[in-house]
């Protein structure tokens, strides 16, 4: 199973806003051991909107 971790959004000095996140998997050995994490890649994606929410007055 993959899943993200280190999630962050950077505001750019330029206006816009990028998404920052590590994948990982979770790697299965024997029966009794537990899952170690597994690092896959990095994603560093320029976002087409603005992430926040606006206040609702």
């Amino acid at each position: 199973m993959e899943y993200m971790k280190k999630h962050s959004i950077t505001h750019e000095y330029w206006g816009g806003y990028i998404r920052h996140n590590c994948i990982y998997r979770n790697k299965y050995g024997g029966d009794d051991v537990l899952p170690e994490d597994e690092y896959v890649t990095e994603n560093h994606a320029l976002m087409m909107y603005q992430p926040f929410l606006e206040d609702r007055k």
